[in-house]
């Protein structure tokens, strides 16, 4: 008989013992050897060793979604804080007077300069970070800047920047060590103990 091009190997109990303890059940025997329990044992071996593979991997899972999870609530937020309004600053409104393609792998990335006017101090221009929106030049944009200092400002009005996304994936993070990672666990301390 042949198996994918190979001869197959005759699966019976003799072979068994023989590629497992180097002795057939007859030999076992006339060594004062019980076969069956030896067999037993090397069975429960692999069992345990099989389990043991499956915490880890269980582990790993969930360590991941943990990794998943911290790397982007910590990019979320961060996403947010350079798009939010500034602490103690006023809002206006600015333009927006150029914009430049920087490149699209995956999704377009402009960076765009804005430019507003602060009564009484003249106007300021500021390159808030990139942005995936495509941007229309000489369109209004929401602007917070800081009084005592106009040149610190943000562009507040890209929704698409804001760190949402990133922190919606947050909890699939999360969810995916959870539910998957943590059963490994379970399933494997439920056998132990069986």
């Amino acid at each position: 008989m042949r198996v994918f091009g190979r001869k197959a190997k005759p699966d019976n109990q003799e072979d068994f013992f023989v590629r497992a303890f180097g002795a057939n059940p007859e030999e076992l025997r006339r060594r004062g050897l019980d076969p069956q329990a030896m067999a037993l044992a090397h069975i429960r071996e692999g069992l345990e060793k099989e389990g043991r593979s499956s915490v880890r991997f269980g582990v790993l899972l969930a360590a991941f979604g943990l990794a998943v999870s911290v790397a982007t609530l910590v990019g979320g937020l961060h996403e947010r804080a350079l798009t939010g309004p500034l602490s103690g600053g006023r809002n206006t409104t600015g333009r927006i007077v150029s914009a430049d393609l920087l490149g699209c792998r995956g999704g377009c990335e402009w960076q765009i300069v804005v430019s507003f006017a602060v009564p009484g101090r003249g106007s300021f221009s500021f390159e808030p970070p990139h942005t995936t929106r495509q941007p229309v030049v000489d369109s209004t944009v929401n602007v917070s800047y800081l009084p005592s200092h106009p040149s610190t400002a943000r562009d507040t009005s890209d929704v698409a920047n804001d760190g949402t996304t990133l922190l919606w994936i947050s909890p699939l993070g999360v969810a995916l060590g959870v539910l998957c990672g943590l059963p490994m666990i379970l399933l494997d301390r439920k056998q132990a103990r069986s």
